[in-house]
């Protein structure tokens, strides 16, 4: 059995602070020589390390950090050793648990498995029901940034093997519910592509982003408002032939319309403006004659009633 010193592993959190622009130099330096039995070994390590730290709440979160940076390096070698697929798994399995250790530490561990998940590797599914759940929190936190938006996208595809007609992700159906209100969503094409994506999975979360929407019209700004009208034509388009089609036209559509007509006649909020807005820029964005008939015969019937 070969020796392999394992000490620059907890070295890595203070070379790091010193060598910032060069630590990824530094880790392809110490991987480089290792053979197949010595990367073993160091992912042992790695994983005892990270066990230990997920255990302890005495021990230091720049040891998780360093685990995590290395790890990073090994993925980017390594991608489907069995090892390193442990590491994801445990690193994924508790990435929700390390706030109380450090934020930093916890968003550079969620970066570590969104790279992950962007490879061509196996037995990743998992990582969809703790990733997009931090990315959230954090987006609607007052620690969320524009950047955060565009990582979330950059996963998308975690929430197609997502059901979210079970019991367990309803946590993630109530996060998902404060996206449409906050003003990070509307600095980035990322976050209006980000919401419409969703709305075209499945029917239950399109009707819950939908109502989602509708619920924070009243305290949305006009640029919000505005991006809003563009997102509902530009999926009017993308769902037409879908089996999603005539629930969007009936749920959505016709609901919206319909709330424009008579919520100066009900409700605690007199909302017509933001709605009429949505409206606005839904018809101006439906530039398809065939759809443009459809907005008609929603509406027809309404305006008729009121």
């Amino acid at each position: 059995m070969c020796h392999v010193d394992v000490a620059w592993i907890l070295s890595i959190r203070l070379n790091y602070l010193q060598l910032r622009k060069s630590k990824d130099s530094l880790i392809e330096e110490c991987l480089e020589p290792l053979d197949k039995e010595q990367i073993h070994i160091i992912c042992q390590n790695i994983l005892t390390l990270l066990k230990e730290s997920i255990c302890d709440i005495n021990v230091e979160a720049e040891y998780i950090f360093a685990a995590a940076i290395i790890v990073q390096e090994l993925i980017k070698k390594f991608p489907c050793n069995s090892d390193v697929e442990e590491f994801i798994t445990l690193l994924g399995d508790n990435l929700l648990k390390f706030n109380d250790k450090n934020l930093y530490v916890q968003n550079f561990c969620c970066t570590v498995l969104e790279k992950y998940w962007l490879l061509d590797v196996k037995k990743k599914e998992h990582l969809a029901s703790y990733v997009p759940a931090f990315l959230i929190a954090k987006i609607i936190s007052s620690v969320g940034k524009v950047h955060d938006i565009e990582r979330l996208y950059n996963v998308r595809e975690m929430f197609q093997v997502i059901d979210f007609d079970v019991p367990s992700a309803d946590g993630l159906l109530d996060l998902l519910q404060h996206l449409p209100s906050n003003p990070l969503i509307y600095k980035t094409h990322f976050g209006i592509e980000l919401v419409q994506f969703l709305m075209t999975l499945n029917e239950s979360l399109m009707l819950h982003i939908d109502n989602a929407i509708k619920s924070h019209i009243p305290s949305l700004q006009t640029s919000a408002l505005n991006y809003i009208g563009k997102m509902y034509a530009k999926t009017l388009q993308d769902i037409r032939s879908s089996p999603l089609e005539k629930q969007f036209h009936v749920q959505c559509i016709r609901d919206l319309i319909d709330c424009a007509i008579h919520c100066h006649r009900q409700g605690p909020y007199k909302s017509s403006p933001q709605l009429y807005k949505i409206l606005v820029m839904l018809h101006r964005h439906t530039k398809s004659v065939e759809l443009r008939d459809v907005l008609h015969d929603l509406s027809k019937p309404l305006l008729w009633k009121a």
